[in-house]
């Protein structure tokens, strides 16, 4: 992992302020970390001054003809300011199948956006992240664009977003495999997200991201993920999630559509 960030860093490709994010983000990554992540299930609210941060994990279990234990955990630190929130999140997963591992995978992603004016905030971002499933040993990636606020009142808001994004990912391909072992390319990153309060407890979450890459559209990469999330005793919450994740060019031998239907507990403090 640690020689994968310096290879990348030492290509000339990545500069500036994201660059100088990641010796922060080698210093918090435990283990090797899709350049689609939905933050915004994790992003905190915007309108307090404070530090704040989550805790979630799930787990699912299987007996009789399938033997599957699969387990994951993901949390994030918020600081908001006068004029900058922070948001550093990181997630992980593991999973076996009749005692074999088949599932490996983690990721790490640092934001900052900017408040300059109600409606509009410039951010930057940083991601590094690693999927055995997807044949993913190491990906990382640098951009920045805008947030724009929609539509909002006191049970909805919508926002939209665009960002130029400069993607390196490592693959773990055979030899005569079709697909790059090894790429850098550039990628358009868009979305909109929606946050549906319900009622006192209950909130629901829809974002979608379209990422073409910028000198090939037909490489395109879209993420949906939907949420529901329902508020139990003090700070602990219950999370239902559906998550939908299409690579038009996917690894050798890998689908193109992935589902994922999770159940979990969230700590805030």
């Amino acid at each position: 992992m640690l020689q994968e960030l310096r290879d990348w860093r030492d290509s000339g490709l990545a500069r500036g302020t994201a660059l100088s994010w990641l010796p922060v983000l080698v210093a918090v990554v435990v283990s090797p970390l899709s350049a689609q992540v939905n933050i915004e299930r994790l992003r905190a609210g915007e309108e307090q001054k404070r530090l704040s941060g989550s805790l979630g994990f799930n787990l699912a279990a299987r007996t009789g003809n399938v033997e599957l234990v699969q387990f994951g955990l993901d949390g994030r630190l918020d600081h908001v300011s006068e004029l900058v929130t922070t948001f550093l999140m990181g997630s992980g997963d593991l999973g076996w199948k009749g005692g074999d591992r088949f599932i490996n995978e983690g990721m790490l992603h640092l934001r900052q956006v900017y408040r300059r004016g109600s409606s509009l905030r410039p951010e930057v971002f940083a991601q590094v992240n690693y999927n055995e499933s997807r044949l993913l040993d190491f990906r990382a990636l640098v951009g920045g664009g805008i947030r724009v606020r929609l539509f909002r009142n006191p049970t909805a808001r919508f926002w939209w977003g665009s960002a130029y994004m400069f993607e390196y990912e490592r693959l773990d391909l055979l030899p005569d495999a079709i697909h790059a072992q090894r790429t850098s390319v550039h990628r358009w990153s868009n979305y909109l997200s929606s946050r549906i309060r319900f009622n006192e407890r209950a909130t629901l979450l829809w974002i979608v991201y379209v990422q073409p890459q910028l000198d090939e559209i037909k490489d395109l990469r879209i993420l949906s993920d939907t949420s529901l999330g329902a508020e139990l005793a003090g700070p602990t919450s219950l999370l239902v999630s559906l998550r939908m994740h299409y690579d038009s060019r996917p690894p050798d031998g890998k689908e193109s559509l992935d589902t994922t239907i999770r159940t979990g507990v969230t700590i805030e403090f």
